[in-house]
């Protein structure tokens, strides 16, 4: 599998089943959706720097707290790395605070053997758009020195 190619797939896939988000029924499940591009920069974790880029699904709440709902699909170029993920977001109020938890595929380009692993991340951005991602991640290639590794970076959301 290749990671430049899958990425890119599964976001059409999820852009385009839901493209009627633009809709307003009362009897449509996705109404109140709206396609965005997003965004976020993340720094020292294995990638030194990177950025990560792509589209989502926005959901606003009226009610009080303002919670916004979002799935995105992100691939992440970085300096030593490449990246991508999908997932859920949510923010609360307006002070940019909120989560993340996102399933994520990583190829490590900065070591001769070129690691790739899977694994789960959870994001927590306590105000203002910055915050810091910590996720646990397994090698996916089989073989005796196969480990499961926990990362960490900081983030500031676009």
């Amino acid at each position: 599998m290749h990671l430049g190619r899958v990425a890119p797939l599964v976001c059409l896939a999820l852009c385009a089943n839901l493209a009627r988000a633009q809709t307003s029924s009362d009897d449509n499940p996705y109404a109140g959706w709206h396609r965005i591009f997003a965004g976020g920069l993340h720094f020292f974790g294995p990638p030194q720097a990177s950025i990560a880029l792509g589209a989502g699904l926005r959901r606003e709440e009226s009610a009080v707290g303002n919670r916004t709902h979002m799935v995105f699909v992100f691939l992440e170029p970085g300096l030593g790395a490449l990246r991508a993920s999908t997932g859920y977001a949510e923010s609360v109020g307006s002070t940019g605070g909120g989560w993340s938890l996102r399933a994520s595929l990583l190829r490590l380009t900065n070591e001769p053997r070129r690691r790739t692993m899977g694994g789960i991340e959870l994001q927590i951005i306590p105000l203002f758009c910055a915050g810091a991602r910590v996720g646990a991640f397994r090698e996916l290639q089989r073989g005796p020195d196969r480990r499961t590794v926990v990362l960490a970076d900081l983030s500031i959301c676009l």
